[in-house]
């Protein structure tokens, strides 16, 4: 029993010196971590560079850059840097500019500079002394603007002059060898069905596909003038022109019809006088044995014209 007694003391004494141990083990380990965070570290970093309010006639082309520093500080300010990470807002609009560059001077903004950072930067030494950012001068280029608007019309519906757009030019602005390679711009693709009345809207423009380019006006003014059509056909006699002189040219047939659309209230006023179909006999190639009918002359308000035939069989006779 004495036996018994005297080892559950010696394990508990273990016990209880083991805990002691590890107790003051932990609490040397906390003292000599802040005894090392306390102490004065030099480091240096590099504190990347946002730039804001870009000149409007200026395309930068160094996108990214960083102000290098040598700062001073406890272990517990440079940790606070490493999880909060800083950065500077730099300005472009008012810096200096010469032969294509601009130049922000480190000394001269350091204002600015430390208005921005934390108090974990009460020592710091600057080792970027000028930050140079590159750029290029915008050019500008008028260009025509080409619609990509397709129409599907309402049955017996139809425009005479189709999609109008206002301004149907416009101005892109970007770098000078990307504006070369643009000669025109279009609009956003549309598809308006079942039209039977006219229409009138914005649409936006479809920017080039090069990098930096802007278009001004962003968007233009599309109209259709939509109108109630009907089809007419009228047979008009064949004219032949540039004939060899002392001969004679007997052809058929001696009419051709002449299918087109009209808006209805012009259907009446649309007359045969109104149009002319002539053959060109100076336009025959060799062993060609027909002439080719073409429409000269028409009314201004038709669409969608054609010739019912467009062979002219002929034979020459001499006077």
């Amino acid at each position: 029993m004495l036996k018994l007694l005297k080892k559950i003391k010696e394990t508990t004494f273990r016990k209880t010196n083991f805990k002691a141990f590890s107790l003051f083990l932990l609490l040397s380990i906390i003292i000599w971590i802040l005894i090392q965070f306390s102490k004065t570290y030099q480091k240096i970093i590099e504190i990347p560079v946002i730039y804001q309010e870009h000149p409007k006639d200026k395309i930068i082309t160094k996108k990214k850059d960083v102000i290098t520093v040598k700062i001073t500080n406890t272990g517990f300010g440079l940790t606070k840097l490493a999880i909060n990470k800083p950065s500077l807002a730099i300005p472009l609009n008012e810096l200096p500019e010469r032969k294509n560059n601009l130049y922000f001077s480190v000394n001269k903004n350091k204002a600015l500079i430390e208005n921005q950072l934390t108090s974990a930067f009460k020592s710091i030494v600057y080792l970027t002394d000028t930050l140079k950012i590159p750029f290029q001068q915008k050019a500008v280029k008028k260009v025509p603007v080409i619609s990509a608007i397709k129409t599907k019309y309402a049955a017996g519906f139809s425009s005479k002059n189709g999609i109008q757009l206002s301004p149907d030019s416009i101005k892109i602005i970007g770098e000078q060898d990307y504006l070369e390679k643009i000669n025109f711009v279009s609009t956003k693709p549309k598809t308006l069905v079942d039209l039977n009345q006219s229409k009138t809207a914005n649409i936006a423009i479809e920017k080039p596909k090069f990098k930096n380019i802007q278009v001004t006006p962003e968007k233009i003014t599309y109209s259709i003038d939509v109108q109630k059509f009907t089809e007419g056909e009228l047979a008009i006699p064949i004219t032949i022109i540039n004939a060899p002189p002392e001969t004679e040219i007997s052809f058929f047939p001696k009419e051709v019809v002449v299918v087109f659309s009209v808006p209805l209230e012009y259907y009446q006023e649309i007359d045969k006088t109104d149009f002319k179909v002539v053959c060109d006999y100076g336009a025959i190639i060799k062993n060609q044995d027909f002439l080719i009918p073409k429409l000269t002359k028409k009314p201004e308000v038709i669409t969608n014209f054609r010739l019912n035939t467009n062979k002219v069989q002929f034979v020459i006779k001499k006077k």
